[in-house]
């Protein structure tokens, strides 16, 4: 459903069907040249009916293939950053009740996935765990790595279509142990930019670890999701 956000676009906000209790949240940034909608489906496919999926929307674009055919992205970080925390502020007041206190699932896409390093290092109360998919990669430091497991990191997950992502991720997991933050990089070779398909089939297969020491999410279920229909550029 789409969820009213003050001085932005609305969001879209997936619900946990049958939900009778508090449940966690995921926030799901998309890419550049995409929609919230189809991050949604994607992350509601991984995460069953255990948890909220939150996806902000980001400003149109003014090039989409058609009228009828939206796309979005997202300024800059700092403009994601103040869009994801009316949001939140949005979807706990749509659902008091409904969702549990964070620190919440970070989950980006490409250009959602870049500036969401950023936001992780200065919201540190957010997000104890991300899941950076094609993107982020080369946007972290030992010094934000060192500060996000200070702030309570817990886990990280990479998951990549194309090589240098792969290589990407591989080449930061010392700095993370050394943090004492555990990371996992997964690859479906050949998928390509994408957030769909083989790739999201990849992170459904770790979801069990990446949520493991969080009670909140005892019971996660999800099935793979099919590939969807994203934008070539991320």
């Amino acid at each position: 459903m789409e969820l009213e956000v003050p001085d932005h676009a609305p969001a879209v906000v997936s619900l946990p069907l049958g939900a009778t209790e508090p449940r966690p949240l995921v926030v799901a940034t998309h890419g550049n040249y995409d929609r919230p909608e189809w991050a949604c489906a994607v992350w509601r496919d991984i995460v069953g009916d255990a948890g909220f999926v939150l996806c902000p929307r980001g400003v149109a674009r003014r090039d989409p293939p058609a009228l009828d055919d939206p796309r979005y992205h997202y300024l800059t970080n700092q403009h994601l950053e103040r869009e994801i925390e009316q949001a939140l502020a949005s979807v706990a007041e749509a659902f008091p009740g409904y969702i549990t206190p964070p620190p919440h699932v970070f989950a980006g896409f490409s250009q959602g996935a870049i500036m969401g390093v950023a936001i992780i290092a200065r919201r540190p109360t957010w997000f104890d765990r991300a899941v950076l998919v094609e993107g982020g990669f080369d946007r972290w430091t030992r010094a934000n790595v060192t500060a996000f497991a200070a702030n309570g990191g817990s886990r990280v997950l990479f998951a990549c279509g194309q090589w240098d992502c792969d290589h990407g991720g591989r080449r930061l997991a010392k700095w993370f142990e050394t943090a004492g933050i555990e990371s996992h990089v997964v690859f479906a070779k050949g998928e390509g930019h994408t957030y769909g398909g083989a790739v999201a089939e990849l992170i459904w297969g770790e979801w069990a670890w990446f949520v493991a020491d969080d009670e909140r999410w005892a019971g996660s279920v999800g099935a793979p999701t099919t590939a969807l229909p994203v934008g070539p550029r991320g």
